[in-house]
């Protein structure tokens, strides 16, 4: 079953401290927990549908008791949309991937070729290093 919190990336949302919390208000363990997407402004994660019962009742009953952590409003939802998944905007918050020449272009060369001729010491160790006296 899908749950939704009200915080997400852009209130610094972390599954470090969103997990503990869960636990905490939920009164379940961490195995208990499936999937976490963590959208710009939400959190969606899922609880097994045979205690989605007991995790609600434990929601409703620790919803006051917690001290920084009651302003955190944890409801049912619906499965989350592909936009929670992959962020804001039509592309998502994530960066793109450089694309293979580019990365080339930074490292000197493909990644796992040595370099032009010349780019090893005399001793055959990497460039910069002095070998050291025997």
């Amino acid at each position: 079953v899908w749950f939704r919190a009200d915080v997400g990336r852009r209130q610094n949302a972390d599954p470090r401290w969103i997990l503990p919390l869960l636990c905490r208000r939920g009164h379940i363990t961490r195995n208990e927990v499936g999937a976490i997407r963590i959208a710009a402004n939400e959190t969606y994660f899922q609880v097994p549908r045979a205690i989605a019962g007991k995790f609600t009742a434990a929601l409703a009953r620790t919803a006051q008791s917690e001290g920084d952590e009651e302003s955190v409003h944890i409801e049912p939802s619906e499965a989350p949309r592909d936009v929670a998944r992959a962020g804001p905007g039509p592309e998502g918050n994530r960066r793109a991937a450089a694309p293979h020449r580019a990365r080339e272009a930074r490292s000197g060369g493909p990644k796992g070729r040595a370099g032009p001729k010349g780019a090893r010491g005399a001793k055959g160790g990497p460039r910069g290093h002095k070998a050291r006296p025997s």
